[in-house]
């Protein structure tokens, strides 16, 4: 993904879900309806299976893709922002809600 691209929230389908985990050599944990981060599930997925996520799963598996808004001005985030919030909050970088802009965090 480039640097200035819009990152995306998505859902997987409890079969894609599946899918992803027997090719990581995992169990699935119970399905969870819930959105990931699309470069953590495309990170994870390279990291785990070596393996590319359309290679695994088909576009019909992702049930769900809507941008990652910040919470204060509703603007979208880029990788760049996504990845850089994510390193300064390690605790939050697999979240999809409630992010908020390096610059609005701080009323710029």
């Amino acid at each position: 993904m480039a640097s200035d691209e819009i990152v995306y929230a998505i859902g997987i389908s409890a079969h894609g879900a599946a899918l992803l985990c027997s090719a990581a050599g995992i169990s699935p944990p119970e399905w969870e309806d819930r959105e990931w981060a699309e470069p953590m599930v495309r990170s994870q997925t390279l990291g785990l299976t070596k393996r590319s996520l359309e290679e695994i799963i088909a576009e019909d598996d992702i049930l769900s893709r809507r941008p990652i808004v910040c919470s204060l001005c509703g603007g979208s985030f880029t990788v760049d922002q996504y990845d850089r919030l994510g390193r300064m909050h390690r605790d939050r970088r697999y979240e999809t809600v409630g992010l908020v802009h390096e610059g609005c965090e701080m009323g710029e």
